[in-house]
């Protein structure tokens, strides 16, 4: 008589199954994890580009405004809907913002460095406002050099009491009604020689845009006039003065400009990486240098991304040449 194994078979079977099923399992484990791989190189991609979007964005409409554009998040942490781009194939938004102003302005001024502060800016409050409103400007100005009172640890180079040289030039420009470019040019006082900030002085030195610091008006529109147009800083800077332009009337976009004359080396011949200023005012400043910030949330990723980008300035040559 024959003796068979019932279910033998089966199990053999049954486990080849099981063993088939295990090994499709982990094929299709790997292929869905290649896959999910896949989808979130695509995404971040799709991610950093859409964060580029933003700061491109950033960057059109700050150019298109100038310097001291301000369009953040409010008091909710929201913006406008004009600062949002929608990226509807992929399903994700893009908000950024732009900051362009404080109050103070805190910089170092270095050597052969020319720094232009505007005093006025775009007061549009967002993007959607395509026609510029009026510019808005500030009220009153103070420009302190060396707040930190570093400077009296330096030694200017060829520095000594007997020949107090020029250290720091300065100027402001504005446009009188006309939009015709003036100048005040300071031609000296107790604490300037010439217009210009002595190295004796420069420590704790402050320019007032209220101070009646004497100077002139360049160039002078007032054809009877002989003296230059003389006036002081205060009456050049709120426009109460006789030489606004031709018929009278309100002034706009003042700008400080300021720049060394002096190599920054001390009497051991060591660089001296600058001189510390600081600009305030009754309201707020645009910046020397704006930043940019673009920020995007896609599925379990998101992305943001800061820049600080320098404003353009004038570099060359000022328009007057001061002599001893």
């Amino acid at each position: 008589m024959k003796n068979k194994n019932r279910g033998i078979s089966l199990l053999i079977a049954m486990g080849i199954s099981f063993l088939l099923l295990g090994i499709v399992f982990v094929i299709l484990l790997a292929v869905s994890k290649s896959l999910e791989r896949t989808a979130n190189i695509a995404r971040a991609n799709q991610v950093f580009f859409m964060t580029e979007s933003g700061i491109e964005a950033a960057f059109y409409h700050h150019n298109a405004r100038g310097a001291g554009v301000d369009f953040v998040r409010d008091g909710n942490g929201d913006v406008d809907d004009s600062q949002k781009i929608s990226h509807g194939a992929v399903g994700g938004t893009v908000e950024w913002e732009i900051k362009g102003r404080d109050n103070p302005i805190i910089g170092l001024l270095k050597e052969n460095q020319t720094v232009q502060i505007p005093f006025f800016w775009d007061s549009s409050l967002n993007p959607a406002e395509t026609v510029p409103d009026p510019l808005t400007s500030i009220d009153n100005f103070r420009l302190t050099f060396d707040e930190s009172g570093t400077l009296s640890d330096y030694n200017f180079q060829d520095q000594d009491t007997s020949n107090d040289e020029h250290l720091i030039d300065w100027k402001i420009t504005r446009k009188n009604i006309d939009k015709k470019v003036q100048t005040f040019l300071p031609i000296g006082s107790s604490i300037t020689k010439s217009g210009a900030i002595l190295e004796s002085a420069v420590s704790g030195m402050i320019i007032n845009s209220s101070a009646t610091i004497s100077g002139r008006i360049t160039p002078c529109l007032e054809s009877a006039d002989t003296g230059g147009c003389p006036v002081v800083l205060s009456k050049f800077f709120s426009g109460d003065d006789n030489f606004v332009g031709v018929g009278g009337g309100g002034i706009s976009e003042l700008q400080l400009i300021f720049r060394p004359l002096l190599s920054f080396t001390n009497n051991a011949g060591a660089k001296i990486s600058g001189i510390p200023f600081s600009v305030d005012s009754d309201n707020d400043i645009p910046k020397s240098s704006y930043d940019i910030v673009a920020s995007v949330e896609l599925g379990n990723f998101n992305q943001k991304q800061e820049l600080t980008i320098p404003e353009k300035t004038a570099i060359g040559s000022f328009n007057y040449v001061i002599f001893d």
